[in-house]
Parts: structure tokens; sequence; C-alpha cells
């Protein structure tokens, strides 16, 4: 007969229900909310302890159990009123639920745990804490890229964005598209870069800063060190490095806007710690967008 501690019970579930809820707010695109997320994650460690006590037998039953996640999914998970918004965040919060379930099923799988399975619920016998702290990590990365996966083949028309860029006093609205191939962080700050077409914000630079990006990204090098030596702006401008198919050490020059927001359902969010990165090139043949966003901003 195996033993399961309590004091371990509890904790492993308060874990994990706060990861798989934070992971699918995080989806949803919503406001990550601390101390509901924590709320949330502790019912659930309650229900878990309450589940095995014989008193509270009836708490197995399947319409406590769908309670329960609704129960979660209200209190952890902010999102719109209504019925749609409700549906949308409780299928993203199941689907994070039987995914992570079923990466840590399929870890033990390969590392040979022992399970023990127990009224629909299931746990690794002898589970040290590194261990855990392994699986997570690799059950969250695995999920995030999964995510990103779905979201990029079958969702194409939720990964147009609206975005707002503001340098000084003038701003800009474009289209950005989400792109899972653009992993371009700022060598210094480790900021995320989101790269736009220079004919689209050209305006929102003051002219000698629209000559410097210009010289830059013409590449005119007789003209760029004695134009960068007097700028006042030059304090502005970071650079960017880069590999692509067919250049290698590449650098792309860019800027660290005033301020960046993104429209997600319908209110704008702001956005810190961000990087634009400015192109001469045309991002989309078909026009659908003028920007390239990090996926690191909205996953």
């Amino acid at each position: 007969m195996k033993t399961v501690y309590i004091e371990y019970l509890l904790l492993d579930n308060l874990i994990m229900n706060y990861l798989i809820i934070f992971i699918a707010a995080r989806c949803l695109c919503n406001k990550i909310i601390i101390w509901r997320i924590a709320l949330a994650a502790g019912i659930g460690a309650i229900y878990t302890i309450f589940y095995f006590m014989p008193e509270f037998c009836f708490l197995q039953m399947f319409i406590f159990k769908i309670l329960l996640s609704f129960l979660m999914t209200l209190v952890g998970i902010s999102f719109k009123k209504g019925l749609l918004p409700f549906i949308k965040a409780i299928s993203v919060f199941y689907f994070t639920t039987f995914m992570f379930g079923g990466i840590l099923l399929g870890l033990d799988y390969f590392f040979n745990q022992e399970l023990m399975i127990y009224n629909g619920m299931f746990f690794i016998i002898d589970f040290s804490l590194c261990k855990m702290i392994v699986y997570i990590l690799i059950a969250i990365i695995l999920l995030r890229y999964f995510w990103i996966w779905i979201k990029r083949y079958f969702q194409y028309d939720k990964l147009l964005v609206k975005i707002n860029i503001q340098f000084d006093d003038l701003t800009k609205n474009i289209t950005a598209l989400l792109d899972t191939g653009n992993r371009l962080f700022d060598p210094i700050t480790k900021s995320p870069v989101i790269i736009v077409e220079f004919i689209k914000i050209i305006d929102i630079f003051p002219e000698e800063m629209q000559r410097l990006f210009t010289l830059i990204l013409e590449n005119d090098v007789s003209l760029i060190s004695d134009a960068l030596s007097y700028s006042k702006w030059i304090s502005k401008i970071r650079f960017i490095p880069f590999n692509s198919l067919g250049k290698e050490n590449g650098m792309i020059p860019g800027f660290k806007p005033s301020r960046m927001s993104v429209l997600q359902n319908n209110e704008w969010l702001e956005i810190h710690d961000v990087i634009i990165g400015v192109s001469m090139n045309c991002l989309s043949k078909a026009g659908e967008y003028e920007a390239l966003m990090h996926p690191d901003i909205l996953i």
C-alpha cells in the first residue's frame, strides 16, 4: 500500500494549478492578476484534500469536477462578462490542463516513474522536488511552442493585431503579424524586437532622425559615421544583430519607443520593454500587415 503525504499533495496541486491557470491566462492574452490566480490554485488544492475524505466522497462525482473547473476559471482568469468569453476561457483552461497532464504523463513514461491512480487522479510515487521542477519547465516549454503552432496554423486571422507606436509626441497605428520566426532580442536590454517597415513609421521621426535611419538602411558607409558623430539622436538608435538565409552577421537599426500599445479585446494594452526594429523591405506583398510581432510580447 502506497502512502501519499497530505502536505506534498497540497503543495504539488497548488503549484500545478497555479501554472495551469497562469498559462491559460497568458494564452488568452488577458490581464494577469496574481492574487486571483493564487486563490484559484488554492481552491483547487483544497478540493483535492477533501476529495480523499470518506465523508466528502460526493466530490468525486463528475458534476463537482466540472463545477470546480468553472469556479477556478471564474476566480483565476480575467475575461469580459458574457457567455462567449467564458466559454473561450474555460476551453483554454481545459486545453491547458489536458496538455499539461499529458506532457507530465509522457515524461513519466520516458523516465520510468511509478504511478498511482485513484478515481481519475494520478500521483507520481517518490517524486523529488528537483524532478518536479525539471518536469514543469519541460512542460511549460512544450506548451508554449505547441500553443504558438496552433495559433499560427489555425487562427491566422487572430495573429494580425493593431499596434500603436509613439515616438516623442507623434504616434502611428499599424497592423502587425505575430511571427513565431521572429526571435530577435536587443543584445543589451534583452527586450524583444518588433520589425516594422520604415516607410510606415517615418512620419513620427524628426527630419534628422529620418535621415539617420535612411543612411543606415541604405548602408551608405561614407556618410553614416559623419552623420552619427554629430547627431543628438544617436543615443536613441539601437543596433540588433541577426542572421537570415543568405545573410549572416547582419545588423538592423532600431529604437526604443516612447510608448507602445497593442489592441487586445477592444482595449489598448501598453507594452513595456520592447524595441522597434526598422526595415526597408516590404513585409507583406498583399499589404495585410506592416510589422512582425515578436511572439514573447503576446504569448
